[in-house]
């Protein structure tokens, strides 16, 4: 491998770490949930003061659902959060205070996850939620706010290579060898060596 300066590297495998690039939120999977972002659905708060007085549903299990459930609850029109299941990942603490505040009546909590939209003439109604027993739930919503996470968003390499390889399974891109023929020899001992050419 030749470098831009000219430096020649001689080496059994060359190992591009390509980074995991920028982020974005796990999106919301329901048909025209695009449609709405930024304008009734939101991956993030601007401003909490825009959602007083307003029905909302968020969805989300982790720490940022927990905590602005606990901050709008009191403020909301009306709110219910949706997590798939009934454990959290949120700090135990935020559980609690979002549990106090169901048992006082100021949230719904549903186990469940989102089925569909309820829209009228582009403008967002409600959600659908399936809920863990098999029923569906249909809620009024004003806005929706999804906490879902965020997730890499991945780059290309050259030659239509695929920096997307999961960390956690330990799986090589299948193009990889046909992107970079002249380093997917074997990866060995040797140390690289490097000189100019």
């Amino acid at each position: 491998m030749v470098t831009s300066a000219g430096t020649v590297f001689d080496a059994g495998a060359v190992i591009i770490a390509g980074g995991v690039g920028s982020f974005q939120p796990r999106r919301l999977h329901v048909p025209e949930a695009e449609s709405f972002e930024g304008r009734q659905l939101h991956y993030k708060v601007g401003s909490a003061v825009d959602f007083i007085g307003r029905k909302l549903v968020i969805f989300g299990g982790g720490d940022s659902a927990l905590d602005w459930t606990v901050e709008l609850a009191p403020k909301a029109a009306s709110l219910t959060l949706v997590h798939r299941r009934a454990e959290f990942r949120g700090a135990p603490a935020s559980v609690a205070r979002m549990r106090a505040l169901e048992a006082a009546g100021k949230l719904r909590f549903i186990e469940g996850v989102a089925q569909a939209l309820r829209t009228d003439s582009g403008r967002l109604l409600g959600v659908e939620v399936k809920a863990a027993d098999g029923g569906v739930q249909a809620l009024e919503a004003e806005q929706l706010l999804v906490f879902f996470g965020l997730a890499p968003k991945l780059g290309r390499l050259p030659n239509g290579a695929s920096n997307s390889t999961s960390a956690r399974s330990g799986s090589t891109p299948k193009n990889s060898r046909a992107a970079y023929p002249a380093y997917s020899r074997s990866v060995t001992s040797t140390p690289i060596r490097a000189r100019r050419s």
